[in-house]
């Protein structure tokens, strides 16, 4: 099963017109404490995409090891990738919200959406609420708290829709 991750820089996407050499550095260094475990990283906008095709269980203890503790990765989280459209992104969004609830005692969350393609027929704010409502209808008992959830979930929408938890 493939397993993709979003990983956020720090300052580095400020540095202006040495930046592409800071996030060349940055993703030399990735592989670099990977070894031999084949990744492939695709940087796009200020956010970098780690596609890990593997089974090993090792292997994904050390990517998430080396993503939590390489110097310029601010976090990075687990990411599902689908097609920009409204029936697979709440598909995605209710799955995560499924494997979060099972993991923990959760009462509130949080729905964040970012559109980086505004051509996308949702604005941010109805794309939060339509996703709410998918959690909302799959856990009625959970309350939205838009100040300290004790979980979010977060959609990206650049080329394709990216959905990651905390």
């Amino acid at each position: 099963m493939a397993r993709m991750y979003v990983i956020k820089i720090g300052e580095i996407s400020l540095k202006g017109g040495n930046r592409r050499i800071f996030e060349k550095r940055l993703t030399n260094n990735i592989h670099r404490q990977l070894g031999d475990i084949h990744v492939v990283i695709n940087g796009r906008s200020g956010r970098f995409y780690l596609h890990y095709d593997g089974e090993d269980q090792a292997e994904i203890d050390k990517i998430e090891y080396t993503l939590a503790h390489v110097f310029g990765i601010v976090a990075f989280s687990k990411t599902v990738k689908v097609e920009k459209n409204i029936e697979d992104i709440k598909k995605a969004c209710g799955d995560i919200a499924d494997k979060l609830m099972a993991e923990g005692n959760y009462k509130t969350f949080k729905i964040k959406a970012m559109r980086a393609d505004k051509s996308f027929p949702l604005s941010s704010y109805q794309l939060d609420c339509e996703l709410g409502g998918v959690v909302l209808d799959k856990y009625p008992d959970l309350k939205v708290d838009l100040k300290k959830p004790d979980f979010s979930i977060t959609c990206e929408l650049r080329d394709k829709a990216y959905l990651y938890g905390p």
